[in-house]
């Protein structure tokens, strides 16, 4: 099964049209369908073909999807109806396709931010640096193949070396 394959095209599809702010949170359940070409219809995938046929029946549009097979704007067509929404199920794809270029840029500052904090917490102590280390790249993991960037643990365990270091400042 290609299904992560075809959502990976579907969301270069989406950053080639959208670079800079990308189609906007939460869109992607929702918009993917404009964004499928024929090579990605080509494909035969089951997963996002099931998901098409049944709003091509539902709706009447033809299974060649895109912004050309709909109205002019991608907003002007019927609402979603349930069971007929796709997930990434990778988070860095959602920011890609979601956030864009600026969403990029924000994670990149994350990233950075969370560097400074763990080498700060390894000068504090080195197994609570070795604990958030184990944390973080476990959820990093998890991420890149489930939907977690929504959960508040997500969060919490990124926020890790920024909390123990404000009590080690405090503390001194």
């Amino acid at each position: 099964n290609n299904s992560r394959y075809v959502i990976a095209k579907i969301v270069l599809n989406m950053i080639q049209q959208n670079p800079i702010n990308g189609i906007g949170y939460g869109q992607f359940k929702r918009d993917f369908r404009l964004y499928v070409d024929q090579n990605i219809l080509n494909m035969n995938n089951n997963e996002v073909s099931d998901v098409l046929r049944t709003y091509t029946s539902k709706y009447g549009y033809s299974a060649s999807v895109g912004l050309q097979s709909h109205q002019a704007s991608p907003y002007a067509y019927k609402p979603n109806v349930q069971g007929q929404e796709k997930m990434t199920h990778n988070d860095l794809l959602t920011i890609v396709a979601e956030l864009g270029l600026a969403g990029v840029v924000f994670l990149i500052f994350l990233f950075y931010k969370l560097y400074a904090e763990l080498k700060k917490l390894l000068l504090h102590s080195r197994n609570n640096f070795f604990l958030s280390i184990g944390l973080i790249g476990g959820s990093l993991v998890f991420s890149l193949f489930h939907n977690n960037l929504t959960s508040f643990v997500f969060w919490f365990i990124l926020f890790v070396p920024f909390i123990m270091n404000r009590n080690y400042e405090r503390a001194t």
